[in-house]
């Protein structure tokens, strides 16, 4: 029977707090590949190996007479000796060390957790299983000075082999193992830094035996306490039924269980306790590969990413790319991933973080995060942070991303951040560029080149979306629903419920969340077509079974229901709801789900699991005032219980409360609504009339959703569509901007007005620029108007209308030349002329755009990447518009200024994303 670790608090306390290095013996090689393994066993299988029967039986007597460690390493190296001279050595090493492989998979998993926070593995084995188990690589103690760095920085990238290793495939047999090599290692570099290891860190021996048996464990304990000295406590983990003599005083003896099947779920609560204390510990921290499950998935809860209730499938390409940008060099990296709501963006990181997480610790970074929990955060391996959601949180997220990359600046360790999003596009105005104008001007260029994936001299981002799942997967996604649910395996029915779900909800496609929805509802339709005209209908399917589900948890009570449900609709606003703040609004709830539990107890454990999912933390201490209620539900079902359970005619009310108390919480949260349910009118009604007055200002952010994600479909009425963004756009315009934060507003919503009444060849369109081009305000404003206009004319003159792209350029040529001299001056005139040379090459004033460029080449100042870069894309971009008409002559001007660019900043080929390919192409 496993031993409880909370018994030995001296112990759990060095856990928690200490450096650790783990000591393994032959032990845990026998644990992993559920082989024998021991001093004894290979010494005597070296014997049999001999060609002289006489010597072997001498030894082997010799071997049996006498089993202490001295005598061992007596005729151990008489079998060396005779093993070499007989030719069988090296059959006997390769069937002893590399004939077995790694079959305990849990245990491996377990070691891969130990290593997670840095600490070293050490060990006196000669075989590679650890490495095999871990996918770490090999040290010896004859490289005392890659040991030195590896321990000096606190990675923990190698196994240390203090007694040597034997590998054929390179060739490498540096074994400790008779009395001579003993006595040389006591002289040898390599002992040098096992003192270090020592004398800094707390020391756990694993899978050692009773020391006699592992004559290298003996050996080694002899040695250290000899030579090193010694003092501060070490632990020994063994089986109870273990005695030992002649252990120093100052190794502390802990026995993990009654047997040595024990060990490995002794270790398990050792790296969980570990991982605990160094992690989860942390604010900053949501959500790990290591968080302890407390209950299984009911109801909702089902549809959550961690939950992982179904098998994940599909993906293999996002999920082939994320590796790759795992394992990139760069100390400093980031990307994204986007997706409408339901595509299976959290499931896919999550996906990812089992592949990568003996590389790196990743974990999803706390929705409440803010730069205070950054500053408490130390790191200590390669990071992985996921980030669920920046859109509505930008400015905090900036926060975060720079206080995250300071901290890792001066370490060893790799710090990558993975946005998920839903918005793929990166107008101004978008999560994007919201992002990016909430971080310093000083970060912002690390911020652009940490960018994975990027084509630089064209600013253009190639973010993994995901589309729907390819047909395969849709097939095996469903029968891996069909299985949950207890139905046979069948092929022909998942092609043919494919084939009627594509049909049926063609707007929707393959979404993960939405098929699962389906097909589960046509499982409880009796396996027969279910009738459902839209994913509202299939979302208020679940709604309403989960309703069912709470009145059986509350045997019924109808008003304990409501209060539940009011809670989890506020708690899955905010992320989540600590009962110490809530709100007066809620109190009664709570009060009225607290009465229920004391007089009901929550009988049953599948009654007290489902509450615990309906309320996370607040389920397993509904007593204590510390409680957190906490829904596990995807963002677009808690999205979809708001509007299922909050009438038109509350909503006032609950706004009114919300505004108040979390109101950027709310703003994030009715932006995302609005894209996952633009047709829905009454938030819309909603959001019109909270900003009717202007004073809200975070309402008057949310309303740009009503312009910014509005998605045009086959069967919208166009005249209704124009007359949304007519009414959007006088809004905008009549809007008062006495203060900068109600001039920088006014500018967003024109400019979200502008780029659809263009994009409807509304002639208002250019009204709305020339307005944001005349609007006052602070001179900050200024570099608003410019991306804005310069945006704008980049539209036109891609669209080969150089008439309205010369207007544009009209409005922003004097904002430009306002601006104080120096670098963002020059950077943006760069950028408009740019358009202006290519509107002159659809013109076909071919002269005129050369003389542009000119002046484009003599601004350049090719010292700064930055001027390289705009003028590469310059280059580019007139190339291109060349070839497309066909002048060769200067289709050549512009490639061989291209050339010139590549054999003067060669090095620096990835940075103006020179491609020697479309070069040549253009050549």
């Amino acid at each position: 029977m496993k031993t409880e670790l909370n018994q030995f608090p001296e112990f759990q306390k060095a856990i928690c707090s200490n450096e650790l290095v783990y000591l393994l013996g032959t032990g845990i090689s026998s644990a992993l590949t559920n082989q024998k393994f021991g001093w004894w066993k290979w010494i005597v299988d070296g014997i049999h190996c001999l060609k002289d029967p006489k010597l072997a039986a001498e030894l082997e007597k010799a071997l049996e007479e006498d089993s202490s460690t001295d005598n061992m390493i007596k005729v151990i190296g008489d079998v060396l000796k005779a093993a070499k001279a007989d030719g069988v050595y090296d059959a006997w090493m390769k069937e002893s060390f590399e004939k077995y492989s790694v079959v305990n998979l849990a245990l491996a998993e377990t070691l891969k957790k130990l290593l997670l926070t840095q600490d070293v593995f050490v060990t006196t084995n000669y075989d590679r299983l650890l490495e095999q188990a871990t996918g770490l690589m090999s040290l010896s103690y004859a490289e005392p000075e890659q040991a030195f760095s590896m321990l000096d920085h606190k990675v923990s990238k190698s196994v240390l082999h203090i007694h040597g290793i034997y590998d054929s495939a390179k060739g490498l047999d540096n074994i400790i193992a008779d009395e001579q090599q003993y006595e040389a290692i006591c002289n040898d570099k390599g002992a040098q830094f096992i003192q270090n290891i020592l004398s800094t860190r707390t020391l756990i021996f694993v899978g050692c035996g009773k020391t006699t048996e592992d004559a290298n464990i003996a050996q080694f304990i002899r040695f250290a306490k000899e030579w090193l000295n010694m003092e501060r406590p070490y632990y020994f983990l063994h089986n109870s039924k273990q005695e030992f003599d002649g252990m120093p005083d100052n190794i502390k003896l802990i026995p993990y269980g009654d047997d040595h099947e024990d060990l490995p779920a002794f270790l398990e609560d050792i790296a969980q306790l570990r991982i605990r204390s160094k992690i989860e510990s942390n604010s900053l921290v949501e959500r790990t590969l290591y968080n302890a499950r407390t209950s299984d998935a009911y109801g909702l809860s089902e549809y959550h990413f961690s939950k992982e209730y179904l098998k994940f499938c599909g993906r293999k390409t996002e999920l082939g790319q994320l590796k790759r940008f795992a394992e990139d060099d760069k100390s400093f990296s980031w990307w994204a991933v986007t997706g409408q709501g339901g595509s299976g963006k959290s499931r896919l990181a999550y996906e990812l973080m089992r592949h990568i997480e003996t590389s790196y610790f990743a974990f999803f970074i706390n929705s409440n995060a803010t730069d205070a929990h950054v500053k408490s955060f130390t790191p200590f391996n390669d990071t992985f942070v996921i980030v669920d959601y920046i859109k509505g949180n930008e400015s905090q997220i900036a926060q975060i991303i720079m206080g995250l990359e300071e901290k890792f600046r001066d370490t060893w360790y790799r710090l990558r951040i993975l946005f998920l999003e839903r918005d793929n596009q990166l107008l101004t105005g978008s999560w994007y560029q919201q992002l990016e104008n909430n971080l310093t001007h000083g970060f912002r260029r690390c911020f652009k080149d940490a960018e994975y994936n990027r084509i630089i001299a064209f600013n253009s981002h190639r973010f993994i979306y995901l589309d729907d799942l390819d047909d395969e997967a849709v097939v095996e996604l469903i029968g891996n629903i069909c299985e949950k649910r207890g139905l046979p395996v069948d092929r022909y029915r998942d092609e043919q419920l494919k084939n009627e779900y594509e049909q049926k909800f063609e707007q929707l496609k393959f979404r993960p969340l939405f098929l699962q929805m389906y097909v589960e509802a046509w499982i409880d339709n009796g396996c027969i077509q279910v009738d459902y005209r839209n994913y509202q209908d299939l979302l208020n399917r679940v709604l309403s079974k989960e309703q069912e589900r709470i009145l059986t948890a509350v045997d019924h009570d109808m008003a304990t229901c409501g209060a539940l449900i009011r809670l989890m609709i506020r708690a899955g606003i905010q992320g989540e709801l600590p009962v110490s703040d809530l709100p007066v609004m809620y109190h009664e709830d709570w009060e009225m789900v607290k009465k229920h539990s004391k007089l009901y107890s929550l009988p049953g454990v599948q009654r007290t699991e489902y509450l615990t999912s309906l309320l996370g933390e607040a389920g397993q201490a509904i007593e204590p005032e510390a409680a957190v209620i906490k829904p596990l539900y995807p963002d677009i079902i808690k999205e979809a219980m708001f509007l299922y359970y909050v009438d038109e005619d509350e909503l006032e009310a609950t706004g009114a409360e919300l505004w108040e108390n979390c109101p950027e919480a709310f703003m994030t949260f009715l932006s995302r609504l609005l894209v996952d349910f633009a047709d829905h009118e009454g938030i819309r009604r909603y959001i019109r009339t909270v900003t009717a007055d202007y004073k809200n200002v975070y309402a008057l952010e949310t309303r740009f959703s009503l312009l910014q994600n509005e998605v045009v479909r086959a069967d919208d009425d166009a005249r209704e569509l124009r007359q949304i963004i007519q009414d959007e756009y006088l809004f905008w315009r009549e809007m008062p901007a006495d203060t900068d934060e109600y001039a920088l507003i006014r500018l967003m919503g024109l400019n979200y007005s502008a780029i659809k009444l263009i994009g409807w060849s509304d002639v208002e369109g250019m009204t709305a620029l020339r307005l944001i081009a005349e609007a006052e305000g602070k001179d900050s404003l200024a570099t608003y108007k410019i991306d804005y206009l310069l945006e704008q004319a980049h539209y036109f003159t891609e669209r080969t209308s150089a008439k309205f792209s010369e207007q544009v350029i009209e409005m922003v040529s004097p904002i430009i030349e306002n601006l104080p001299d120096g670098k963002t001056k020059n950077l943006f005139w760069m950028r408009m002329e740019r358009e202006h040379i290519l509107n002159l090459l659809q013109e076909r004033k071919m002269d005129a755009a050369w003389l542009e460029y000119e002046k484009v080449k003599n601004q350049t100042v090719f010292s700064d990447e930055q001027y390289v870069e705009q003028y590469a894309y310059v280059c580019y971009s007139c190339t291109e518009r060349c070839f497309s008409m066909l002048d060769i002559e200067y289709i050549r001007d512009y490639a061989y200024e291209l050339q010139d660019l590549a054999e003067a900043y060669g090095e620096q080929k990835e940075h103006i994303a020179f491609n020697d390919t479309v070069h040549h192409y253009y050549l």
